[in-house]
C-alpha cells in the first residue's frame, strides 16, 4: 500500500481522515454529515426562536412597567425609580414566569403583574448590592446619589407587590392565586427559615 498522503482516499469529502479497512464495502464508514448539519440547523433555529420569544416577552414586561412607572411628580421619587428599573440588566425569571403561565394554558396578561414584580425586585436587589458593595455601579449607572438610589431600591420591592395585588380581579375570584404568588415571590426574594438570603 502506498504511504504518501496523496494515496489516502477522500472519505465523505475529507482527504485527511484515515483510510480504514471496511468489512462491508456497501456500508458507509462514517456518520452521515448532512444529518448532523440538519440537526445543527434545527438547534440553531430553536435557539433563535426561544431568543425571539424571550425578547418579545421582556419587551412587553418593560412596556407594562413603563405604564406603571411614568416619570411624573414627585420627580424625586419616580425619576430614580424609572431609571433604576430599566438600567438593571434583564434576567430570565420574569419571562419564565410568563412562559410558565402560557404553557399551562393561561394568557400572558394573567402573569404580567407577577413578571413585572419580579423585574422590580431584581432591579432593587441589584441596586442595593451595587451600592453596598461598591462594585460595578456602572452597570446600572449612577445618575443619582447613593442615598437616593438605596432608598428608591428599597421602595421598589413593595411597589412591585402593590402592582401584583392590584391585578386581583374580584369578578374572577383569583384572590387566592394572587396571594400565593405574593407569598412565593416574597419567600424567594427574602430570608428563608435557615437564615440564608435568596436573591
Amino acid at each position: 500500500m502506498p504511504s504518501s498522503a496523496a494515496a489516502i482516499p477522500a472519505i465523505n469529502g475529507n482527504p485527511f481522515l484515515p483510510h480504514l479497512r471496511r468489512s462491508n464495502p456497501n456500508r458507509p464508514l462514517l456518520f452521515h454529515r448532512p444529518r448532523i448539519v440538519a440537526v445543527t440547523a434545527a438547534s440553531t433555529a430553536a435557539a433563535t426562536s426561544s431568543t425571539s420569544y424571550l425578547t418579545s416577552v421582556n419587551d412587553e414586561i418593560d412596556a407594562h412597567l413603563k405604564q406603571a412607572i411614568p416619570i411624573r411628580p414627585p420627580l424625586s421619587v419616580f425619576e430614580p425609580m424609572h431609571h433604576l428599573t430599566f438600567a438593571a440588566p434583564r434576567t430570565t425569571a420574569p419571562a419564565l414566569c410568563i412562559a410558565a403561565c402560557e404553557i399551562v394554558g393561561g394568557h400572558r396578561r394573567q402573569a404580567m403583574a407577577a413578571a413585572a414584580a419580579l423585574r422590580l425586585m431584581h432591579a432593587a436587589a441589584l441596586t442595593r448590592d451595587h451600592i453596598l458593595s461598591g462594585r460595578n455601579r456602572d452597570r446600572i449607572g449612577h445618575s443619582f446619589g447613593s442615598n437616593i438610589e438605596l432608598l428608591t431600591g428599597d421602595g421598589m420591592v413593595p411597589f412591585g407587590l402593590e402592582l401584583l395585588a392590584r391585578s386581583d380581579d374580584l369578578t374572577q375570584s383569583n384572590s387566592d392565586r394572587i396571594l400565593r404568588a405574593i407569598i412565593e415571590i416574597t419567600q424567594g426574594h427574602g430570608f428563608t427559615g435557615d437564615g440564608t438570603r435568596r436573591t
